[in-house]
């Protein structure tokens, strides 16, 4: 008898097996054992059919293209980056008006092949 498969449209959209998603766990992640290895934990999280993600938050651009990079090296499977950014600006970027499209964002080296979902 074959095993019944949980599969929703949210699999369709991310390219995964199962709707599992890893919480992005950045820099902070941590505990009694040390920091949480963020890019092998997301990496077996889409090896095991479900949607590995790292934390952004905490990294500046170059240890998160770092991060990016060793996922990639992991894993061929989809994954994820979870970004938080502030929904006011400050200073002079608060005279410019958000990007239609928060890719923009993320800098060229980045943004290849990327995908975003917006959660309020």
């Amino acid at each position: 008898m074959a095993r019944p498969v949980l599969r929703t449209a949210l699999c369709d959209l991310l390219g995964v097996e199962y709707p599992f998603l890893l919480a992005g766990m950045g820099p902070v992640a941590g505990g009694i054992v040390g920091p949480v290895a963020t890019a092998e934990l997301a990496a077996a999280v889409s090896n095991g059919g479900g949607l590995g993600v790292i934390g952004g938050s905490g990294y500046g651009p170059d240890r998160l293209r770092e991060e990016i990079n060793k996922v990639r090296g992991l894993t061929d499977r989809p994954f994820g980056v979870d970004l938080l950014l502030p929904s006011n600006y400050m200073g002079e970027a608060a005279k410019k008006p958000p990007p239609a499209d928060p890719r923009e964002l993320v800098p060229d080296e980045v943004r290849d092949g990327l995908k975003a979902i917006l959660a309020d």
